[in-house]
């Protein structure tokens, strides 16, 4: 019985030796994580202090289906960012485009607003309350954040200054920012900070579908200022515009063109250049400049003024940061055939309900719009027209 009694003890003290060392552990961990916890609380409420929210009235016309058409106003919610002391705040210029009322909600209150500027290169806009309002930001200089834990501060669902945790996988060829902190609609203009409360941009969208956003999308901090004082002093900043929907390509096997722009595929025979990713026209807009300059879809986009092009992006980037009304040449790949064509930059001063930086080029994502109802509304008319006037027409045949 003693030799039992011996045996059993000797499993069970382990048993509860590891068990106190599992509540040891336990409670270690927990220490150890309760000050990080304190410090993003304290953080995130300093933070909220300079992330408020913007709310902002346009007047539209609702279609109907019987042919008349009655006002409407939609309202959006969207978060901007303390900038200064002076009270200038930036949103996204997708929120504030073609507004007729534009509101700051912050610490319970409802201020007027005006819009100075919008920054049609960045997708930014600066608007001003009638008070100075919060807490101005501290922006970040050097925005290289390869890897970096972020939080991105914006009105999530109705909640003012909702954070979401994530990192920052860098800059993308058109300068911007992506991150995989969640968003929501009402997150775009909206801050990502890093983990000492200093700015690396303001989140102007996202890349994803129409349900789920995949990577967050910011304008980098360091580029704000020069943004804000062009605003402040001319307005409005162009941004160059053709008139296209482009997308990415991968050319397999890559084609070779030579010094004499002699265009040999799948041979590796010592020429100059050698295309393996480019850009692609999916949609050329009717008298755009696009369509001026004779552009269609299906060309493959291969260099601006004698520079290669190895991205829809990258082509997208140039673009839009081209001077209005300057002439590019575009060196063309059309039907196994290469050839140059020179284009007038237009300037791009509406349609800002899209996602600036996307690799989808000009192309609008999100919803179907209401633009988009009213084209397909006259579609219709039109076809009922013509099968009218097909009727007519067979009835008057018939009568004589």
């Amino acid at each position: 019985m003693l030799k039992l009694f011996s045996g059993i003890a000797s499993r069970v003290v382990p048993f509860f030796f590891i068990l106190i060392l599992i509540s040891a552990a336990s409670k270690a961990a927990d220490s150890s994580l309760a000050p990080l916890e304190r410090g993003l609380f304290k953080l995130i409420s300093r933070l909220s202090q300079s992330v408020v929210t913007i709310e902002a009235t346009k007047s539209q016309v609702e279609p109907s289906l019987l042919g008349a058409a009655g006002p409407g106003i939609v309202k959006v919610i969207a978060s901007g960012v303390v900038f200064d002391s002076l009270g200038h705040i930036i949103i996204a210029a997708s929120s504030v485009s073609g507004c007729d009322k534009l509101y700051v909600v912050y610490g319970g209150f409802k201020i007027s607003a005006r819009l100075i500027g919008i920054d049609y290169q960045t997708g930014l806009a600066l608007i001003k309350p009638a008070r100075p309002i919060g807490r101005p930001v501290e922006a970040l200089e050097n925005y290289r954040c390869v890897g970096q834990l972020v939080i991105a501060v914006g009105n999530s669902y109705g909640l003012h200054a909702s954070p979401s945790l994530g990192f920052c996988a860098g800059a993308r060829n058109d300068g911007s920012l992506q991150f995989s902190a969640a968003i929501t609609s009402g997150s775009i203009g909206g801050g990502l900070f890093d983990l000492s409360g200093r700015l690396i941009g303001a989140i102007i969208g996202g890349i994803g579908s129409d349900t789920r956003t995949e990577a967050g999308l910011a304008v980098p901090a360091s580029e704000i200022p020069a943004i804000v004082e062009h605003l402040i002093k001319y307005g409005d900043r162009r941004a160059g515009f053709l008139g296209i929907t482009i997308g990415e390509i991968e050319i397999s096997p890559p084609l070779e063109i030579g010094s004499a722009n002699s265009m040999i595929s799948g041979q590796t025979s010592g020429f100059s250049r050698l295309i393996e990713q480019s850009a692609v026209i999916t949609e050329v807009v009717r008298f755009s400049p696009a369509a001026s300059a004779g552009l269609r879809q299906g060309d493959l986009i291969i260099s601006v003024n004698g520079e290669q092009i190895h991205s829809a992006l990258e082509f997208a980037y140039r673009i839009k940061h081209a001077r209005f009304g300057s002439i590019l040449r575009l060196e063309l790949i059309r039907q196994n055939e290469l050839i140059y064509t020179d284009v007038i930059v237009g300037s791009r001063s509406a349609d800002l309900n899209q996602r600036f930086g996307s690799s989808s080029g000009n192309k609008p994502e999100g919803k179907i719009s209401q633009k988009h109802i009213h084209q397909e509304l006259e579609t219709l008319k039109k076809a009922v027209r013509r099968l009218e006037q097909q009727f007519h027409s067979i009835n008057s045949q018939d009568i004589d």
